[in-house]
């Protein structure tokens, strides 16, 4: 259960890539529900395991083949 201030299975949320600035929004998922390029974010992917149990303005740090990115939490929609 949340509070609705943190990032949990079946919620929505907005993430700001800090390098680029661009607006990400996915809803999380369990693994057997996630569907790329749907938006459906598996909790256990590296960007939804960095974003699970966070808050909104809460910065994350996702490791990609191309280095590390920097995203902040800007809104979790339960």
């Amino acid at each position: 259960m949340t509070d609705g201030n943190s990032a949990v299975v079946g919620c929505n949320v907005v993430l700001a890539n800090m390098a680029s600035g661009a607006q990400l929004t996915y809803q999380l998922v369990n693994a057997a529900e996630a569907r790329p390029g749907t938006g459906r974010l598996s909790i256990e992917s590296p960007v939804g395991q960095a974003i699970v149990g966070r808050r909104v303005g809460e910065e994350v740090e996702v490791k990609a083949p191309s280095g590390i990115v920097r995203f902040r939490i800007e809104r979790i929609e339960t």
